[in-house]
């Protein structure tokens, strides 16, 4: 299916993730690329990729739970339709590759981000291996950014250097 709002320095990544069904449209034209993730939607996700059909059974809360994807994130109510930080995405990254069993390598050196003092206890250190492992960056002059929202472009890119870096860990550090 073809989307009319994908094109720029993401549309590969969107690509990867419909072609691979991480990510679905929004609609029959519009994949949604500049909307916030929601739990639910990166749920689903994982689900595809650890070939459980989450969005049949709704079960998202106690598989994520259960599964220790997203204890230290999300600890007073579980709202699926919220939509997740960027320091938030890599706590929840992190947790899953604990529990996929895939040890994040350090392809990078650790980058010391202008506006860490803002991010969040558990997160520090969940930021700290996903960035090193190539996975998620920090944005311009410095910064991390970490309660600003990802965008469905942005966990796009995420996902696929994540999957790459499990399959071809050699094409991390490529680009």
């Amino acid at each position: 299916m073809e989307y009319q709002d994908i094109e720029g320095d993401f549309a590969e990544d969107i690509q990867f993730a419909i072609t691979h069904k991480l990510l679905s449209g929004i609609g029959k034209k519009m994949f949604g690329s500049n909307r916030g993730i929601t739990l639910s939607e990166l749920l689903d996700a994982f689900g595809v990729l650890s070939g459980i059909d989450l969005n049949k059974t709704r079960n998202y809360e106690t598989w994520a739970k259960g599964n220790g994807i997203v204890g230290h994130v999300i600890t007073s109510v579980f709202a699926p339709d919220r939509v997740l930080t960027r320091q938030e995405i890599a706590a929840i990254m992190v947790g899953y590759a604990h529990l996929t069993g895939f040890s994040l390598p350090e392809i990078y050196t650790e980058t010391t981000f202008t506006d860490g003092d803002h991010i969040a206890g558990y997160e520090k250190a969940a930021i700290k291996i996903i960035q090193k492992a190539g996975v998620m960056n920090g944005k311009d002059e410095g910064i991390f950014d970490p309660t600003a929202k990802v965008t469905r472009a942005e966990i796009s890119q995420i996902l696929h250097r994540y999957i790459m870096l499990t399959i071809f860990p050699e094409s991390i550090g490529k680009e």
